[in-house]
């Protein structure tokens, strides 16, 4: 996940308890320190994309969340389908974590479809990670499972090392990498959403 997210505080608005609008200056690392009671207010546009400091605060958040295995276990072989991650995870911490949190100034379908994409993403480049950060060819498949990242589970790391070691999805990795190499056109956009541009 990106540090500076994490290390950049946002100026946002939050609406607390008693209805009345303040602003305040928080860390997405901090969104959990905020008062009980009080919301933070995400804006969304007419294209159902949040927008403003708020967003990037989400963003923030939402990756704090994707990374932690023990919220979102990296043992799924992907975030949806059969073999995917259970939607009721996505569902239950929708409401028991970002409700309470976010006032989402949208229809609560589109909010939760916008922080499930966001989570989903967060998800899969946090997975793709540690395989780059933890593959070495030149060890072998026992050596690999044996250097468990620390705050991920065993039984976690088991499965996704089996999945990753599966022919199957070596050879989509090797295809992906070819198709990679002919690309022509470097990505310019740069990660900020253009809603919030």
């Amino acid at each position: 996940m990106n540090q500076r997210i994490y290390s950049k505080y946002w100026n946002v608005d939050a609406r607390d308890s008693e209805n009345a609008i303040k602003k305040i200056h928080v860390k997405a690392n901090e969104v959990n320190n905020v008062t009980v009671g009080e919301r933070i207010i995400v804006k969304f546009d007419d294209y159902n994309a949040a927008y403003g400091e708020a967003q990037g605060l989400l963003a923030g958040y939402c990756g704090s969340l994707a990374i932690d295995c023990n919220l979102f276990p990296i043992s799924f072989e992907r975030w949806s389908g059969p073999l995917g991650m259970p939607k009721k995870y996505m569902e239950d911490y929708f409401e028991t974590i970002l409700k309470p949190r976010f006032l989402f100034e949208v229809r609560e379908s589109i909010a939760y479809t916008y922080c499930n994409a966001s989570i989903s993403k967060k998800w899969a480049t946090h997975r793709q990670r540690l395989w780059n950060e933890y593959f070495d060819p030149g060890k072998s498949k026992n050596e690999i499972l044996s250097n468990v990242p620390s705050g991920i589970n065993k039984d976690q790391w088991a499965s996704f090392v089996a999945y990753h070691m599966k022919p199957s999805t070596m050879g989509i990795c090797r295809r992906n990498k070819e198709i990679q190499k002919m690309q022509k056109m470097p990505h310019t956009g740069g990660s900020k959403a253009n809603s919030r541009r």
